[in-house]
């Protein structure tokens, strides 16, 4: 009701969705290449989703960090950075060594785990 409402009271989708996104819960889902921890935080990636589908966008965040990343590395290509240490094992997305451990941005892997 408060994301209707807010939307009717002239809001818009990613200041409700900032809103929603300060609830947390108990309970984890992984929802659109994101890790949701209340049900607020769902409805607030489902307004985002849709809004970025309404836009003809990429659907979720991380695919727009990485097409932006992909554009900024054609403009401008940067050495390989020396944290980056192989492949994901679940993944195949690119490990980086940080603070001791072996980790996946892409999909949350850690070696330390």
């Amino acid at each position: 009701m408060l994301a209707s409402k807010m939307l009717r009271g002239g809001f818009t989708v990613r200041e409700v969705s900032h809103s929603l996104n300060k609830v947390t819960g108990t309970n984890s889902v992984w929802f659109n290449e994101r890790l949701l921890t209340s049900p607020e935080q769902a409805i607030a990636e489902c307004l985002l989703l849709t809004e970025r589908r309404l836009q003809n966008m990429p659907e979720s965040f991380r695919q727009i960090q990485k097409a932006a990343a992909s554009f900024s590395t054609e403009a401008h290509p940067e050495p390989v950075m020396s944290s980056l240490i192989g492949s994901c094992p679940e993944c195949s997305g690119q490990l980086e060594h940080a603070s001791g451990c072996d980790f996946c941005r892409d999909c949350g892997y850690s070696k330390c785990k």
